[in-house]
């Protein structure tokens, strides 16, 4: 199966993203993105718990392209600490389930299968 949205094209992205504020108690954030190029958006919710030393809670995304719509489900916690007096950073796990739509065979989609899904991330504001 060739994937459809290999090659160069240009195009026009825009993104947005919002975030409740640093020690709310209630954690939320949405992200989202669009892309000209091979008609491409995705969208991330997440809503948490902020226990302090760390944030938890489900989240929910979506991708689509020219080759096919992922989404997921599943769960998210946050770390956020200090490497210095000035230099915050953050470390976040996820992990679920994702679904695919294309034709139902998955091998199409540039984000993979079915099946479970896990990432981890390392952030530092500078």
């Amino acid at each position: 199966v060739s994937n459809r949205v290999r090659g160069t094209k240009s195009g026009f992205k825009t993104a947005l993203e919002l975030e409740t504020k640093y020690g709310s108690p209630v954690y939320a954030s949405i992200d989202g993105s669009y892309s000209t190029a091979f008609n491409t958006y995705e969208g991330e919710l997440r809503i948490g718990h902020n226990a302090g030393r760390y944030i938890v809670g489900p989240e929910a995304s979506i991708y689509d392209d020219n080759a096919g719509r992922s989404t997921r489900v599943g769960a998210f916690a946050k770390i956020p600490f200090k490497l210095s007096a000035n230099k915050a950073a953050e470390i976040t796990v996820n992990g679920g389930y994702q679904f695919v739509d294309d034709a139902g065979s998955g091998s199409g989609s540039s984000q993979g299968g079915k099946g479970g899904y896990g990432a981890m991330a390392f952030k530092l504001a500078f």
